[in-house]
């Protein structure tokens, strides 16, 4: 006589339970962490395009400032779901302006400030 396994017919539906309900986890980052990063813009030009991107990735990715733009005086607060690693940071004018910083630590749970000057 052989052993039978009467839970195995539970598995599949344990695991689709789970995956409905999040439990297995995705690629996004959606456990509530994050880090704030704050733009204040002291410069005496607005900023049109604003792009933060991990350190290891090639490209600036998508203008994070979508259809706003950030006045002279006024500030933006973006919300970096990829935090715990370090970012590259890039703010630019209608023109030809520019503003950029390298390699800056973005932990969980935690906010900074980025003041951008003339």
């Amino acid at each position: 006589m052989t052993k039978r396994y009467p839970w195995l017919l539970l598995l599949p539906l344990l695991l689709l339970g789970l995956a409905l309900t999040g439990c297995l986890g995705d690629d996004d980052d959606d456990g509530g962490s994050s880090h704030t990063l704050t733009v204040q813009n002291n410069s005496s030009h607005t900023v049109w395009y604003l792009y933060v991107s991990p350190v290891t990735d090639d490209y600036w990715g998508s203008d994070v400032l979508g259809s706003s733009v950030i006045s002279p005086g006024g500030s933006f607060d973006h919300e970096v779901r990829n935090c715990g690693q370090n970012h590259d940071m890039r703010a630019e004018d209608s023109g030809s302006g520019f503003w950029q910083r390298w390699d800056v630590a973005m932990p969980c749970d935690s906010s900074s400030t980025w003041t951008l000057v003339d």
